[in-house]
């Protein structure tokens, strides 16, 4: 298993098109075998709060909450919140022994209800993620 690094993930262009060339939409193929689903997701939908603003910045334009500790945060095309929150929570787990550490890697789009990995850098689609949605 590859053991990531925040500087590893830092360095990965913003726009994730692979040909570093903007992202300019389009359709994306949902990854089915994200492995951080199981080990990040918490399933309380209750704690959801979709008009919240970001905790960061305070934007209320296009926030993602995280999947593990519920915070509002927007997205990279407003401030980059969610992404950082995602970096920072990663920078706090790697001294950690566990080679599984992720941070807080999976997101729900307060927009359009996709879930987003960052580690795996993908959109996910997983069988535990409906309940949320």
């Amino acid at each position: 298993f590859f053991r990531a690094s925040a500087v590893l993930f830092r360095s990965i262009p913003r726009t994730m098109g692979g040909d570093l060339e903007p992202d300019t939409g389009g359709a994306v193929e949902p990854k089915q075998d994200c492995p951080h689903v199981h080990h990040q997701v918490r399933l309380r939908p209750d704690r959801i709060k979709a008009d919240s603003p970001c905790r960061d910045c305070g934007s209320t334009a296009e926030n993602w909450v995280c999947l593990q500790c519920f915070q509002n945060r927007c997205s990279r095309y407003v401030n980059g919140d969610a992404e950082a929150h995602w970096l920072g929570t990663l920078d706090a787990e790697l001294p950690n022994t566990d080679p599984d550490a992720a941070g807080h890697c999976v997101a729900l789009s307060l927009s359009d209800l996709s879930v987003w990995c960052y580690a795996c850098g993908a959109y996910v689609k997983h069988d535990l993620l409906p309940p949320l949605l």
